[in-house]
């Protein structure tokens, strides 16, 4: 089983997948890391030398590769699955969990660091303002707000295993 973790930046994607992963016994992948290993450059470099529809292209290239290999929780970028092709891959090849939590949960979380289109906190509260739709519209979504890591691995457990008759 391959799951697709997905939902906009700061929403506990790396922290709860590597965790999720470890209670299914398979590895995490997360695609910006893949990305950073495959050109030795940081996201923000990545976008800076490459530009966003480079890094795109690339991130839809090494989701495609995770999506045809073996049993993985994967952790997507807050913007891979606004692509349509991205998301019909990740619908068809995977169970797609998407965190959310209330914008000022996220912003609260907010910390200067590698994104590029983030890069300040009125950068994020736009961009979650932008998407917001988007995310809402996505698969099996699970609400974060006030739970541990953990908790939240925990409820994408239930997810996985589907409502109880």
């Amino acid at each position: 089983m391959i799951v697709v973790l997905a939902g906009p930046p700061i929403s506990g994607k790396t922290t709860v997948g590597s965790i999720l992963a470890d209670r299914l016994g398979v590895p995490f992948v997360d695609i910006d890391d893949r990305v950073r290993d495959r050109t030795g450059l940081s996201i923000p470099e990545v976008f800076d030398r490459m530009g966003e529809e480079s890094f795109r292209r690339m991130e839809a290239e090494l989701l495609r590769e995770t999506l045809l290999g073996e049993s993985a929780v994967v952790g997507v970028g807050g913007g891979c699955l606004l692509s349509p092709t991205n998301l019909e891959l990740a619908a068809d090849r995977a169970v797609v969990v998407t965190l959310l939590a209330d914008d000022d949960v996220i912003l609260s979380r907010w910390r200067e660091g590698d994104r590029p289109l983030a890069a300040s906190r009125s950068d994020l509260a736009e961009l979650l303002s932008r998407r917001r739709e988007h995310y809402l519209s996505l698969p099996n979504p699970v609400l974060t707000n006030g739970l541990s890591p953990e908790e939240v691995a925990e409820r994408i457990v239930g997810v996985l295993k589907g409502p109880e008759d």
